[in-house]
């Protein structure tokens, strides 16, 4: 992917094309400040870096020989100052490189400074081009782009060295310079034809412009009144402006009035031969290196390549820019996690790799970074090389919610009964039990406590996937009933009264403690009570009924009625000695329901229920009209 750098340059007068009918530079105004932060000391030198609209200030014979950067607009620096390792005293911008360059005090040699392709800012790297020499060991030193020279001033004559292997080339003499004084060291480059270099008459507040190929004085540019007017290096020139120090913190940029500004915009990279586009305005007309008139150019150069525009202002001066388009390889990126797949609350560390910085959508800028998300989440780096292409990257991290357990379920439990509990919020569960069912069936006997550990889907845990209930077992009631009178006529009533319970229910229907009935023979009434927990209990009573009309009364047909076993295993003997005549045994289940009829032929008669449930059995004995009820059967 191609680096995508937001560029608006100004680039003026870097190199100009053969000579135009031009006024003479009248006048420069000033326009810009560079307010530096470390030190007021030697600032020797200014370069501008056109694609990337930042100025450099570097303050020479200091401690570790700091570099500033500092916005187009000028003001405090913008970064913190860096150290270096070359005691710059000249600087400037080669365009045909596209990198900031000085000279280094005493002949030490010519150095390239890095700068970060991302944001122009320096970073305190310096790389050594050539061994050099000079002609004075504080020289300051200017670029000559079109030769590929590094210009000096010393003792009235300008010295032209060769950038790739700092040889003197030529050196001449200097002449018809106005009467002034000129600083010691310092020299600027113009790009002007016939002007295209400078020396500073510090008494007279002016530029004096010498044509380099003959060293004849051309020109003067005039500064405002108030132009700091100190003598040594502290002289400058960068984008179309003269810049002076003032000894005490501030370099002032003074514009000359009548050159085109050019402002370029485009992307100066060319990431693994995609194009570019480069666009320029600020003059008349146009012509590019590559015969376009347009205002803009689409490139891809398979190379770092340069690329000039000769532009005519209004003035009808005209001038050259370049614009140097590098080349780059997207990076090749990776990015890998410790975990792709956390539980709530998990951390995992993200390491991106293939690249020289990176910035990630969480903000952070390094190689590595540790995060705690709470969902499901994608997470991008960008990674940026060393040539300012870059590589985007994303990578998943798969967040699983810890389960949250809970119990659903009673916390009491009726004596003798089973209830459920049903454990929630989980996708496995394992009790205390050793049951691994979401729901369990339990009988406790004495209070019991049941615990449940449930996991996610994905194995999460966390600190509340456990839930525990105490269940405490409770006793039926003691329900009891009874009635108003032992034995009722066919067709009166009488009233049955139950105890033992806070509730009740009776198989005649009623919800109240009592009941009034008016059977018209001998019955069974049971009442099922509960307690304030829920739990029951019943009790069944018979209710006597005589018809009132035979000669027997109740009670001796009663005392003629025994049964053995009692109790039994299912056969049973029942002995009655009284009448016979159409006498029945009727056995009744505890509910009233009849089960069993047997005539009664003789003294001793033999029923079987043994194929009905164990538990608790009536009988019922009628004969000639009379009934009469024997004690309960109790089936074990």
């Amino acid at each position: 992917m191609k680096k995508h750098l937001s560029i608006t340059s100004i680039l003026i007068g870097m190199t100009t094309l053969a000579s135009a009918q031009c006024a003479t530079y009248p006048t420069a105004v000033s326009d810009i400040t560079l307010q530096c932060t470390f030190g007021t000391g030697n600032r020797t030198a200014v370069a501008y870096y056109p694609t990337k609209n930042t100025y450099y200030s570097v303050n020479a014979g200091s401690p570790s020989y700091p570099i500033e950067t500092f916005t187009v607009t000028g003001g405090a620096a913008v970064t913190p100052t860096v150290t270096q390792a070359a005691d710059y005293r000249g600087l400037w911008y080669n365009s045909n490189l596209g990198t900031i360059e000085g000279n280094a005090f005493n002949s030490v040699g010519i150095f390239r400074h890095d700068i970060n392709q991302g944001t122009g800012y320096a970073i305190g790297t310096v790389s050594n081009v050539a061994a050099a020499t000079m002609p004075n060991s504080q020289s300051s030193g200017a670029y000559d782009p079109v030769n590929n020279h590094v210009l000096y001033y010393n003792g009235g004559s300008l010295y032209k060295y060769d950038r790739a292997t700092g040889a003197l080339v030529t050196s001449m003499a200097i002449t018809g310079l106005p009467a002034g004084s000129i600083n010691t060291y310092g020299i600027i480059y113009t790009g002007i034809p016939g002007e295209e270099v400078g020396v500073y008459d510090y008494t007279n507040l002016a530029v004096r412009f010498i044509n380099f190929t003959t060293g004849a004085y051309v020109s003067s540019c005039q500064l405002p009144v108030g132009a700091p007017n100190g003598s040594g290096f502290r002289f400058s020139y960068a984008n179309n402006r003269v810049f002076l120090y003032n000894g005490s913190g501030s370099w002032f940029g003074y514009k000359i009035t009548n050159q085109a500004d050019l402002i370029f915009t485009g992307n100066n990279i060319s990431c693994s031969g995609q194009s570019v586009t480069i666009n320029v305005s600020g003059a008349s007309s146009y012509t590019w290196s590559n015969g376009s008139n347009a205002t803009s150019i689409s490139v891809a150069p398979a190379s770092t390549t340069i690329y000039s525009v000769a532009v005519t202002n209004t003035a009808n001066c005209v001038s050259s820019s370049n614009f140097v388009v590098s080349t780059g390889t997207t990076p090749s990126m990776s990015t890998t996690a410790t975990n792709t797949f956390l539980c709530g609350g998990g951390s995992a560390t993200l390491t991106a790799s293939g690249a020289t910085t990176y910035s990630w959508n969480t903000g952070a800028t390094s190689s590595s970074v540790t995060v705690t998300p709470s969902v499901t989440t994608v997470y991008t780096v960008t990674g940026t090389n060393s040539s300012a292409c870059d590589a985007i990257t994303t990578i998943t991290l798969t967040v699983e919610n810890n389960p949250t357990v809970s119990i659903v379920g009673s916390n009491t439990i009726c004596e003798g009964t089973t209830a459920s509990l049903t454990a929630n919020g989980a996708s496995s569960y394992t009790w205390n039990s050793g049951s691994n069912l979401q729901t369990i069936a339990i009988s406790p006997t004495v209070v019991t406590a049941y615990t449940v550990t449930g996991s996610s889907a994905g194995g999460c845990t966390g600190s509340n996937n456990a839930a525990t209930i105490s269940v405490t077992p409770s006793p039926a009631p003691v329900v009891n009933a009874v009635s108003s009178t032992s034995m009722l006529c066919a067709g009166q009533s009488a009233t049955l009264t139950a105890s033992g319970a806070n509730t009740y229910s009776w198989s005649s229907g009623s919800t109240s403690s009592t009941a009034v009935i008016s059977p018209t023979t001998t019955t069974i009434y049971s009442v099922t009570g509960t307690n304030t927990l829920g739990c029951p209990g019943t009790y069944t009573l018979v209710q006597n009924v005589s018809p009132c009309t035979g000669i027997e009364s109740v009670t001796s047909l009663h005392e003629k009625i025994s049964v053995s076993p009692n109790p039994g295993t299912g056969k049973y003997s029942f002995y009655y000695t009284g009448n016979k005549k159409d006498a029945l045994i009727r056995v009744l289940d505890m509910t009233g329901k009849l089960i069993l009829e047997q005539k009664v032929e003789s003294d001793i008669t033999t029923i079987d229920i043994s194929s009905f449930e164990k538990g608790i059995y009536f009988a019922i004995i009628s004969s000639n009209g009379q009934t009469a009820t024997a004690t309960k059967i109790i089936q074990q």
